[in-house]
């Protein structure tokens, strides 16, 4: 399980929280417009293949 400063994180909290990460830079992007931000981008891409790889949907949660 990974740690969280002394206290241990389950799974589920594990991916709760980056589903909360996923969302807050999904709005930052929106909320961008059409200026590009590359290392954005490419946080959501990590953000994708961790969720993925835990086989969590996230094009139920993804902003259009």
């Amino acid at each position: 399980m990974p740690v969280k400063g002394n206290a241990i994180m389950s799974d589920k909290e594990l991916i709760c929280v980056i589903i909360d990460q996923y969302g807050m830079l999904q709005r930052i992007k929106k909320a961008n417009g059409d200026q590009m931000n590359s290392e954005l981008d490419y946080e959501l891409k990590l953000i994708v293949a961790k969720l993925s790889s835990w086989g969590v949907n996230v094009e139920d949660i993804t902003l259009n």
